[in-house]
């Protein structure tokens, strides 16, 4: 129930005139959501009460629930629940949705840390396995081979590529790949939008909320984000990225306007213009080994799993536990130490002995057929007799091999 003290110390059974003539005085960028939102916190007498001192404060309130609802899709009961507690966070006003707020662009703001964020949801809530399995540069001398690499698709049906993008330490983006050519871009804009913002079409972002954006932004978003499929404007894409690399921000291209504007990235941002060393484009090529299993998790969610990866709250399923992991590499003639890294508290598992070919010794394994190590179990090892592909690090990227369980 919502008691507003500047209208009635009594709990509201409607949206009054007075309330929505304040409403549509405080709240510029979406009204009519906004007066929608309050009015379905209004006729909801089954929760506590909420009270409010003045409209304004309600109108924030109701905003804040709006902006939840719009970025986020739980799909999990877990998520569900993370959200629910956001959402009374917001309408209580104690403190803890500025802490929200904080979270989230802490995770979301940054567009280098968009991908590592996307593959630790997809991981952690969805059971994903992913593998690097290669890294590509490309500058003047090889720009001729951007178009190459970034127009392959994945081998097998079904298959799903994440191509994790640096373009000169400027900015970072995601392109997700499937198998039928379907690609998606995700990412976020520090100063401009979070990728919470562009992978919908959310009116608000939880994390670049007071940034006023241009209606050519707006606009931007609709052509490429929004978890749109992008595959009949990829070929310009890519040819403006090419460009870039042998001629610089400030090329020209037929379109008239620097390479830079004409890229779907921060056309509204001068600083890139100023760039005065040779441009180049890193890729990190991840494979999604199980999508299948993932998109099941999620609840059947269809389009970009990605997107998903950005709309959920972290809410980790608990990994298996590590002497479970240890035991079952033994199985597969492997001797393993676990140890836990510094920085973000993920588990390795460093092989010591490989009594069947020697070869994975001293290498730490990265999955087990299409389970990440830290999620594989004896029972989720194939019968015995069988070969196993086993993935593990070289050079920083993921080589394979097999091994036979005894």
């Amino acid at each position: 129930m919502i008691i507003v003290n500047e209208y009635s110390d009594k709990p509201l059974d409607d949206l009054p005139a007075a309330g929505r003539e304040r409403i549509r005085e405080v709240e510029r960028n979406a009204p009519d959501a906004v007066l929608a939102t309050a009015a379905a916190l209004i006729a909801d007498s089954t929760g506590p009460t909420y009270t409010y001192a003045k409209w304004a404060d309600f109108t924030a309130a109701a905003r804040d629930v709006a902006t939840l609802t719009s970025v986020f899709n739980p799909v999990r009961d877990a998520e569900r629940a993370i959200v629910a507690e956001w959402r009374d966070a917001a309408l209580a006003r104690t403190g803890a949705h500025t802490e929200l707020a904080r979270r989230l662009s802490a995770r979301w703001s940054n567009c280098g840390m968009t991908s590592v964020n996307v593959m630790t949801a997809l991981r952690g809530n969805y059971t994903a396995t992913i593998s690097l399995t290669e890294r590509f540069e490309f500058r003047y001398d090889t720009a001729g081979e951007i178009a190459r690499e970034l127009n392959r698709v994945p081998a097998g049906a079904g298959e799903i590529h994440l191509l994790d993008c640096d373009l000169s330490g400027i900015h970072n983006f995601v392109v997700e790949v499937h198998h039928d050519g379907s690609r998606y871009l995700v990412q976020g804009y520090q100063g401009g939008y979070s990728a919470l913002w562009w992978v919908t079409d959310s009116v608000y972002d939880p994390v670049e909320a007071d940034t006023v954006r241009t209606e050519a932004l707006s606009t931007l978003r609709g052509d490429w984000g929004g978890g749109r499929n992008i595959a009949a404007r990829h070929d310009g894409l890519v040819a403006n990225l090419t460009a870039l690399i042998k001629d610089g921000y400030n090329a020209v291209t037929r379109a008239g306007s620097s390479v830079w504007r004409q890229l779907p990235f921060g056309p509204h941002d001068q600083a890139p213009l100023a760039y005065k060393d040779a441009p180049f484009l890193r890729v990190d090529r991840f494979v999604l080994r199980n999508p299948a299993a993932v998109r099941a998790a999620a609840n059947g969610v269809g389009g970009a799993l990605s997107v998903q990866g950005v709309r959920a709250p972290l809410s980790p399923v608990p990994p298996a536990d590590p002497a479970d992991v240890v035991r079952a590499l033994a199985e597969l003639g492997l001797t393993a130490t676990h140890s836990v890294e510094d920085r973000s508290g993920a588990s390795k598992f460093k092989v010591t002995d490989d009594r069947q070919a020697q070869a994975l010794k001293n290498k730490l394994v990265t999955r087990v057929g299409t389970i990440e190590v830290d999620r594989l179990t004896p029972a989720a090892l194939p019968a015995r007799g069988s070969q196993a592909e086993v993935g593990y690090l070289q050079a920083g990227v993921e080589r394979t091999t097999t091994r036979q369980r005894a």
